[in-house]
């Protein structure tokens, strides 16, 4: 009975968790009016180092954004080289043109490990106050995407939580695991951003306001770590006065009279609309892929205890409930657990976008990857890895 009144537990935060994902889903997945001549400009941000090939694909793309149709606008694509050694600059002068709202920008000094000084930078030379960031690799999935993700704020929001999805890519088994995975921390972060309980994000597909990103000393709080220039800007503490521009000699901040909204998720918003998608290709190799997650989780141990306890809990509901429901097998309550578990896999299918066959095996093995996650957010070591990086 015990294990049982367990088992009950964890399929109760499960299916919680996965009917909030639906409903809030389906509540807010049309939105947008598709007005590009609303409102004030927007800065579309890039850090580049060495990404050639990754911009000769997407500038046209990037470009041909419906909030670029109006001639008068002050909309702008930034293009942050980051002290590249390739052609990236060669690349984006091709595009250049008086008549094209494009700039290529070069930090006036050479930046430490991550993309968070190149960023500061390119933050600090943007013309509009709204800011829609994301990577040299990713496509939009559509025209409007920067008026989707950008419409809320022109509305009161000062944070927009979009999605960064994979390409299915080669039809192998670690292309599959990514595009699953990211769907799966897409439901994560479009969900408890809309509950208010924390906000979570990746820099792939992102928007916010000078005021949002100024309110918390831009990333000053976590400078010293080579990751996390998107969930930890999201989670930390916004103050009165913000950061100085990296590489300028008087500070940029500016006074917030919203404290306290932008603090919590009032003044967030989230957009899942498949329009307002980005794509990534998938990581090729198994090795490049564990580097990558690692330094990606290794940022977990720096959340603010709120957000690890949340995330921990729905972790562990996920593994206690395939553990427990594997021991029930033996146990005279079997067609309870085989039952329970066809009734969460039809929850998991509805609150997902765009579910697949295959998702049930992956669900499963889902466990031994959060497991993972939390091993990593404990014991890697996020500045030791900064060091050996400043010292190579």
């Amino acid at each position: 009975m015990p294990l049982l009144a367990v088992f009950l537990l964890a399929i109760a935060i499960q299916l919680a968790f996965y009917a909030c994902c639906r409903l809030l889903g389906q509540s807010k997945r049309d939105q947008g009016d598709l007005d590009a001549t609303k409102g004030k400009g927007i800065s579309i941000i890039v850090c580049a180092r060495n990404e050639a090939d990754n911009l000769r694909r997407h500038l046209p793309l990037w470009l041909r954004q419906n909030i670029f149709l109006d001639k008068h606008s002050e909309s702008e694509l930034i293009v942050i080289d980051d002290h590249s050694t390739d052609d990236t600059q060669g690349v984006v002068k091709e595009f250049c043109a008086p008549d094209i709202p494009l700039r290529l920008i070069r930090p006036p000094q050479l930046t430490r490990p991550g993309k968070k000084d190149a960023l500061a930078y390119g933050i600090s030379q943007a013309r509009c106050d709204y800011l829609l960031l994301t990577d040299a690799d990713c496509r939009p999935a559509s025209e409007v995407w920067a008026q989707l993700m950008t419409d809320p704020l022109k509305y009161g929001a000062e944070l927009v939580v979009g999605h960064g999805a994979y390409e299915s890519g080669p039809d192998n088994k670690l292309s599959i695991w990514q595009v699953f995975t990211a769907e799966y921390h897409g439901l994560q972060y479009r969900c408890l951003t809309r509950l208010g309980w924390m906000k979570l994000g990746v820099g792939r597909n992102l928007a916010y306001t000078k005021d949002f990103f100024y309110a918390r000393r831009g990333m000053q709080s976590h400078a010293h770590l080579a990751g996390g220039d998107d969930d930890l800007l999201l989670q930390s503490n916004p103050v009165t006065q913000g950061a100085k521009a990296f590489g300028g000699n008087e500070p940029s901040w500016k006074k917030t009279e919203w404290p306290a909204e932008v603090q919590n998720n009032k003044t967030a918003e989230v957009v899942d609309h498949p329009m307002a998608w980005t794509y990534s290709a998938p990581t090729k190799n198994w090795s490049e892929y564990a580097r990558r997650k690692k330094r990606h989780f290794s940022i977990g141990r720096h959340y603010p205890l709120r957000g690890k306890v949340i995330l921990g809990i729905l972790a562990l509901s996920h593994g206690l409930f395939y553990l427990l429901g594997l021991v029930l097998l033996f146990t005279p309550f079997r067609w309870w657990a085989i039952g329970i578990y066809l009734l969460r896999m039809l929850f998991v299918f509805l609150a997902y976008p765009k579910p697949k066959i295959s998702w049930p095996l992956l669900d499963a093995l889902l466990s031994f990857y959060l497991l993972w996650q939390a091993i990593l957010s404990l014991f890697a070591q996020t500045e030791k890895e900064w060091e050996i990086r400043q010292m190579a």
